[in-house]
């Protein structure tokens, strides 16, 4: 039975008005299964907005202890840096006098004997 033959049935029991009341009855209840619907989209897209919002938030931290994990990588990188520096200059001071040393080699017994540098 569709919609067509159930009017032109309840008609003459409760005529035109009551059609009309009806009618208005049944589009008021799929209007509000249709927003029904559209609420539950709406919950479902913010849930989702939600989860993606929370996730790049997490990613977003990820990131900056990424970050202040390489500033603390660098910042210990420069006291090593700068401890290098000193080993290389007093290797330098070091190799220096050996050089200088061996040109003049006192320290060979043949060499002293003979008097030659």
């Amino acid at each position: 039975m569709d919609v067509v033959d159930l009017i032109l049935k309840f008609t003459p029991i409760v005529g035109p008005t009551g059609v009309v009341f009806l009618l208005w009855y049944w589009s008021d209840r799929s209007q509000a299964r249709a927003m029904a619907a559209y609420q539950n989209t709406i919950l479902a897209y913010r849930e989702d907005t939600l989860g993606w919002r929370r996730e790049i938030e997490h990613q977003i931290a990820e990131q900056r202890r990424q970050y202040d994990t390489n500033v603390e990588l660098v910042k210990n990188y420069a006291k090593v840096a700068d401890g290098l520096e000193n080993l290389m200059y007093l290797n330098t001071q070091t190799i220096t006098r050996l050089c200088d040393k061996v040109d003049g080699n006192q320290f060979c017994p043949m060499v002293r004997q003979k008097g030659k540098a």
